[in-house]
């Protein structure tokens, strides 16, 4: 399954189903926003996210200016536009110096 509209039908078919819905977030923090909406939209109260080493917080929200950490068990969506989370502009900066060609052009990242 891909995408927010995708999502939020397959969470549709499993509520018409009687199914809980629970997506799993083993992605970077922008998907994790991505889903968080998701979930917001469709009344979800559960989702499986990383926490533990290796991949903590800390390193999968190096895509954004700080964390979207759990309080009590609790994950809120973050309020902003679009996803509502800032993108890590240095990081991303950093990663096109490092693409960077002899002839001075700029080879696209993946980002």
């Amino acid at each position: 399954m891909t995408g927010i509209k995708r999502a939020v039908e397959v969470a549709g078919a499993a509520r018409n189903q009687g199914i809980r819905f629970v997506p799993h977030t083993w992605t970077n923090a922008v998907g994790f926003a991505a889903n968080l909406h998701v979930m917001a939209a469709v009344g979800a109260d559960w989702c499986e996210f990383p926490h533990d080493p290796p991949w903590t917080p800390e390193v999968w929200s190096t895509l954004i200016d700080g964390q979207l950490t759990a309080e009590d068990g609790t994950v809120t969506p973050p309020e902003g536009p679009g996803l509502g989370v800032e993108l890590n502009r240095d990081l991303l900066e950093g990663d096109r110096r490092l693409c960077s060609t002899s002839s001075g052009s700029t080879a696209r990242s993946r980002w």
